[in-house]
């Protein structure tokens, strides 16, 4: 009986195959919108939709398994929605939450506040005030 290759062995050829010193693909998008626009393809009509759908203040649901790029999705739709509105000559705050780990309304409400004060806090001395509270 022959011994069993191993699971890292298989991978480490594929590597070694394609001429690559690791795996390229990540389990989360980069964090600098300007490099996930590079990598970002493939989904022309989903943002042909979405963009003017938030725009125009509505919601859209993104769903699907895990590891679909739902995250990227939103993270590049986000990015190309602030690029569209500054070539509008608009200003638009344009916010992602990823998660609020609260049970109460109040935390929302204190999250969604934080969140939109630390975006503005280097235009304006009152929004760095209430992150400086929020802080404590």
């Amino acid at each position: 009986m022959s011994p069993k290759k191993s699971r890292l062995d298989g991978y480490l050829e594929s590597l070694k195959k394609w001429e690559l010193r690791e795996n390229p693909f990540h389990a989360t998008p980069p964090d600098d919108p300007q490099l996930l626009a590079q990598i970002f393809y493939g989904r022309d009509q989903e943002l042909d939709i979405a963009i003017p759908t938030l725009y125009e203040g509505n919601n859209i649901l993104v769903r699907g398994t895990w590891g679909i790029g739902k995250t990227a999705l939103i993270l590049n739709l986000i990015y190309q929605l602030q690029q569209e509105v500054v070539a509008q000559d608009e200003k638009m705050l344009v916010l992602y939450l990823s998660s609020i780990p609260a049970d109460k309304p109040v935390d929302f409400y204190r999250s969604l506040l934080m969140a939109i004060a630390d975006s503005l806090k280097e235009q304006d001395s009152e929004a760095q005030d209430i992150v400086n509270s929020l802080l404590g």
